[in-house]
């Protein structure tokens, strides 16, 4: 009829093309970060090996990690990469220690046993004080949020039982830590 309106909602659908593959690596990769320099730093969770990949020219270099090996976070000194693992669960194993892995120059990471509330770390991420954050989960979520001291490595559990402690990135602009994991996206403010 002249007098009905039709209401239609559109919804933006992303697609991709002219994808690329920079390299294959040996020991597949799980964990990403970008280095000072442009080149990724790439974690291969459970194979304890951290890549350094030129994404211009795709050549790679590898380093163990020393510990773990999983997700990777870049500090606020640019300088070095930190690689957690959520050992005492059981989608991950090999060791729980934290790694510390020196980027100028890539080189063999440093572990570093995790004690306090929690005994593992999976995700770190930096406030815009300084401060480090940790997540620990399983895989699929469901773990404990709190803050790292990076002089002792002992954690102090603030949050537990979250499905989204997983992954987590800090967002400057609301000064909030975004959580990610099990269907589940959580904006946590820490202070």
């Amino acid at each position: 009829p002249a007098n009905s309106q039709i209401l239609r909602r559109h919804f933006l659908t992303p697609s991709f093309s002219n994808a690329t593959s920079i390299v294959t690596l040996p020991s597949g990769s799980d964990g990403l970060t970008v280095a000072a320099d442009g080149d990724l730093i790439v974690g291969a969770c459970g194979s304890g090996t951290i890549y350094k990949v030129n994404p211009t020219l795709g050549t790679s270099l590898s380093a163990s990690s020393g510990g773990g090996s999983c997700h990777l976070a870049l500090d606020p000194s640019r300088t070095k990469a930190w690689a957690g693992f959520s050992y005492y669960f059981s989608y991950y194993s090999g060791s729980a220690a934290l790694s510390e892995i020196p980027l100028a120059p890539f080189s063999n990471g440093i572990a570093h046993t995790i004690t306090g509330g929690d005994t593992a770390v999976g995700t770190l991420a930096w406030d815009s004080s300084g401060n480090c954050f940790y997540t620990v989960s399983q895989s699929a979520g469901g773990g404990s949020f709190g803050i790292l001291n990076t002089n002792t490595f002992v954690t102090t559990r603030l949050l537990s039982g979250l499905p989204a402690a997983h992954g987590m990135a800090y967002d400057p602009l609301t000064r909030t830590f975004i959580l990610f994991g099990s269907t589940h996206v959580t904006q946590v403010a820490a202070t």
